[in-house]
């Protein structure tokens, strides 16, 4: 999980920076926090969400983010539990 963690913070990161740079009037960016948040939770379940919050976090770093957009994008990304919850129970 240590290396999904550190693939997470470079990707994103790089992710975030390189977007920034290359289409500064773009409105939106691509993530890859949902991508391996999904793979942490088939294999590991909850603890996917260690990962969903990190890769907010590291987002709100890299764009420079206020306070309350930590928050948000942190506690927005740990919904993506709300689908495991909803995979458990459907099997």
């Amino acid at each position: 999980m240590a290396m999904f963690a550190l693939m997470l913070v470079v990707a994103e990161t790089l992710a975030v920076t390189a977007a920034r740079r290359w289409f500064p009037n773009e409105p939106y960016t691509v993530s890859v926090t949902p991508a391996i948040t999904t793979i942490i939770m088939m294999r590991w379940g909850p603890w996917a969400g260690l990962h969903a919050a990190l890769g907010g976090i590291v987002y709100c770093m890299a764009s420079g983010a206020g306070l309350k957009h930590y928050i948000i994008y942190a506690a927005g990304n740990l919904m993506s539990l709300a689908a495991l919850a909803y995979i458990r129970a459907a099997t």
